[in-house]
């Protein structure tokens, strides 16, 4: 998407549901979590306040998952990170998603 535009928690959606999708595609299905972001469903929450539960948890199975796989570019500490969705999360959450990438010796940024 261009610089200027602007997102909304329905781009995020979508984001989280191409996750989500290529999560599947390797063996992952984090089924709880898609009920929490896909508006359908009876557990939906929002994209926003789907993200917040599962990163200030901390790191959840599908986490460990993704690097089992080699593929932290599917963690949501990520999407929490990128400038394009940071604007949605506050500071507390993205010094949660540091903590949570820096305690696996990860990136900051994908």
């Amino acid at each position: 998407m261009a610089a200027d535009v602007l997102l909304t928690e329905n781009d995020l959606e979508k984001e989280l549901l191409r996750l989500y999708q290529e999560g599947a595609r390797i063996g992952y299905r984090a089924n709880r979590f898609y009920q929490l972001f896909m508006p359908h469903c009876q557990r939906y929450v929002g994209g926003i306040k789907a993200v917040e539960k599962v990163v200030s948890r901390g790191r959840s199975d599908g986490f460990q998952f993704a690097l089992d796989k080699g593929r932290p570019d599917l963690l949501l500490e990520y999407v929490v990170l990128d400038p394009r969705w940071a604007s949605f999360f506050s500071d507390s959450l993205k010094v949660k998603a540091e903590q949570n990438l820096r305690e696996k010796g990860l990136p900051l940024s994908v």
